[in-house]
């Protein structure tokens, strides 16, 4: 028997809330505005939940700004939750990993305000609406600076749009939301649904790393 030969296959949101309704016990055809309603928001709050219990590889990206002239704070891009790793580059297009330290760490600096042609350092102040990030030394004129932070997850707010979230996550986001759906419209599911959520997002948080050999390298200042 041929196989199709393509890679095409994706699950949309009325999709997958079809699929979920399914496994909740009921009929698509009992969909109504307040059930999307309902699933939507459940989505989302679905989506901070993954946020909150891991790194997800689809959530990082590369950031870069400037840190001014005797400036010793960059305000990260919007939707940052957090920063992963820094480095400057110089004039001459050469690369400098900066080192993270804690708020502690940044606290018990004795000059925080010490002057340098670079900074090699940096503290990552988790504030709302999103992170601020503290350099030192502060730098004597301005330099190149790019960042990987984690972002929240893209809104997801209408069943025309897909999840974000790879192929590979469809069926957690499926039995993740059936779950949801479940403690509200099918309680005498909820249970067995609720297992088979974890098992499917226990399945794809495993997958969800880079495949490289271990490397420990101490950490220079």
């Amino acid at each position: 028997m041929a196989t199709s030969g393509t890679f095409n296959w994706s699950l949309a949101g009325d999709d997958i809330l079809v699929e979920v309704w399914e496994r909740c016990g009921k009929n698509p055809a009992t969909l109504n505005a307040d059930v999307i309603r309902s699933a939507l928001r459940s989505v989302q709050l679905m989506l901070i939940d993954w946020t909150n219990r891991g790194l997800n590889l689809w959530q990082v990206d590369q950031q870069a700004t400037t840190i001014g002239a005797l400036s010793s704070t960059v305000s990260s891009a919007p939707a940052t939750t957090d920063v992963l790793e820094a480095w400057i580059t110089d004039s001459s297009g050469v690369h400098r990993t900066l080192a993270a330290i804690s708020r502690d760490e940044y606290a018990a600096l004795p000059m925080p305000d010490t002057q340098s042609s670079a900074p090699t350092q940096f503290w990552v102040e988790r504030v709302n609406p999103q992170p601020i990030l503290h350099f030192y030394p502060v730098p004597t004129a301005a330099i190149s600076l790019t960042y990987n932070r984690v972002r929240l997850p893209m809104d997801f707010s209408a069943l025309s749009q897909t999840v974000e979230s790879p192929i590979l996550w469809t069926e957690a986001a499926c039995a993740g939301l059936a779950a949801k759906m479940a403690l509200k419209f099918a309680p005498d599911r909820f249970s067995v649904l609720k297992g088979l959520a974890e098992e499917a997002y226990n399945a794809a948080a495993v997958e969800n790393r880079e495949r490289v050999p271990l490397s420990i390298m101490p950490e220079l200042y």
